[in-house]
């Protein structure tokens, strides 16, 4: 299946937000499961890279930068990314 640019970019921020989650704890085995290898295959991620990677303690520091980003790319503040309904 041939996945469009845009669809691209839209699980290319899902993967982002799923990884926010999990350094919040929301979903912490969500990295190496089969959600997680379906949506780096369509945000065009190399999953095994991202699981030998994973340093959960380095992750946890990045958490603000991520939320930052999901906040603008979900609707959830002033300025954001996507149009609100």
């Amino acid at each position: 299946m041939a996945v469009l640019v845009g669809e691209k970019a839209i699980w290319g921020a899902d993967f982002l937000c799923g990884w926010h989650d999990t350094a919040n704890g929301v979903d912490p085995g969500w990295i190496g499961s089969e959600d997680f290898h379906t949506v780096c295959r369509l945000a065009g991620v190399d999953a095994d890279a991202v699981i030998d990677a994973h340093q959960p303690e380095r992750f946890m520091r990045m958490r603000r930068a991520a939320s930052l980003f999901c906040r603008l790319t979900r609707g959830g503040s002033e300025g954001s990314l996507v149009p609100k309904h």
